[in-house]
């Protein structure tokens, strides 16, 4: 690894590095290089899951009080009847995201049956 010295510099001005402490540069460097996903530590992360609902009419105005609930991060749907909610939730882990996620569709009167990614159940929500 270069040994980078304060001219080799090509940060911005607002980045102060004298408030660096023991930071080492291209630190993570080889382990993106290799494809492997750097996250850095209390980073949020985006989750893609589908809560399923509890049957219920799927009306504009349901829509709008999920949306006002928290939803505004999910996109409503019906599939063979049942309804859905796949969200794109920003949170610290999944667990987080999906249990936010509930709490917000609840919020707007919903029931929700289970959690699924990629269409695998996760669990039932009780």
């Amino acid at each position: 690894m270069k040994n980078y010295s304060e001219s080799d510099d090509n940060l911005l001005p607002e980045y102060d590095l004298s408030k660096l402490k023991g930071g080492v540069r291209g630190k993570y460097a080889e382990r993106c290089k290799a494809g492997i996903k750097v996250v850095p530590p209390n980073a949020s992360m985006t989750f893609e899951f589908r809560l399923i609902l509890k049957p219920i009419e799927m009306t504009e105005e349901l829509g709008d009080a999920l949306y006002e609930a928290g939803c505004d991060d999910g996109t409503l749907g019906v599939s063979n009847g049942v309804p859905f909610v796949c969200f794109h939730r920003q949170a610290k882990d999944l667990e987080s995201a999906i249990r936010s996620a509930v709490a917000d569709v609840q919020k707007a009167g919903c029931v929700v049956d289970c959690a699924k990614i990629e269409g695998e159940l996760l669990a039932p929500i009780a």
